[in-house]
């Protein structure tokens, strides 16, 4: 039925289609893939400072209470970065915790 059949293609044309083509699949998985790359960076940078700032709080003072302590480092890392008061809780929480998990 078709035999002999033949669309006439040009190679720009062939080299339009495939970008278009590139062009779309970019869009719909390498850009959503490196922005969760770029926010885990950034989470992971977070809990770094956050630990850092923990130890030289709690080496700078010893013998206070955790609770000054963790009021410190959210303000250290409020300061340092930018961040809402929110996350900035989260993250020193989690710091914590993870010193904690790692002492037992």
């Amino acid at each position: 039925m078709f035999e002999g059949f033949v669309i006439p293609i040009s190679s720009a044309e062939v080299l339009t289609l495939a970008t278009i083509i590139f062009g779309a699949l970019a869009r719909a998985f390498l850009i959503p893939w490196l922005t969760e790359s770029k926010k885990k960076q950034q989470a992971e940078r977070l809990l770094i400072l956050a630990d850092d700032i923990l130890d030289d709080l709690a080496l700078a003072f010893p013998d206070s209470k955790l609770m000054s302590l963790i009021d410190a480092a959210v303000e250290a890392l409020i300061k340092a970065t930018g961040i809402k008061r929110e996350v900035a809780e989260r993250v020193v929480n989690a710091t914590i915790k993870r010193k904690e998990v790692g002492r037992q």
